[in-house]
């Protein structure tokens, strides 16, 4: 799973547990009534559908590749 509050190199970008909190609920403020209802799998979180995901799609390619 793809952890939104970590950098390109594994590194949290929130200080503590209270601010994750924060910018969670910020995350569900801004997402669009038609946003909430889409839900990835993968990221388990709201704002677009599994089977939109380009992460998703991006790291199983890798995977095909890798044979």
């Amino acid at each position: 799973m793809v952890d939104p509050f970590m950098d390109k190199f594994g590194e949290s970008i929130v200080a503590d547990e209270d601010e994750r909190t924060l910018m969670e609920l910020l995350h569900m403020l801004l997402l669009t009534e038609e946003t909430r209802k889409k839900y990835c799998e993968y990221h388990k979180d709201h704002g677009h559908d599994t089977d939109e995901c380009r992460l998703l799609k991006s790291e199983i390619e890798k995977l095909i590749r890798r044979d």
